[in-house]
């Protein structure tokens, strides 16, 4: 069994009016096809402006979920994961009380918690 999933992450920067209808045919192609489409931005659908209403009611029609800050027990499991993905170095060794710093101290996003831990 195979499946298909579009994911598009910060759609509220697609410019232009071909891009406009490219992404507006292959959404469509997807949805009627009954294939997931993952979007991600920085508001709800239809908040985003840039789009065309036709492909902001399309997505208003899915599900839309906001995401709020991650908690700082999630963090901690963010970032101790992260740490353990990178075990194949053999010098990267981070302490318990290490990742639990980081995890306490940046709580703005996952790309944030990666940079504090690199």
């Amino acid at each position: 069994v195979r499946y298909y999933v579009l994911l598009i992450d910060d759609l509220q920067f697609l410019q232009g009016k071909s891009d406009h209808a490219e992404f507006s045919h292959t959404l469509n192609a997807m949805i009627d096809a009954g294939r997931q489409v993952v979007v991600a931005a920085d508001g709800p659908p239809l908040d985003l402006e840039n789009l065309d209403d036709r492909v902001r009611s399309r997505l208003a029609g899915g599900l839309v979920v906001e995401m709020g800050v991650l908690g700082e027990e999630l963090r901690l499991k963010l970032v101790a994961r992260v740490a353990a993905a990178r075990v194949h170095h053999p010098a990267f060794d981070v302490p318990a009380a290490v990742l639990a710093h980081i995890a306490k101290s940046v709580a703005n996003n996952g790309r944030d918690l990666e940079g504090a831990l690199n």
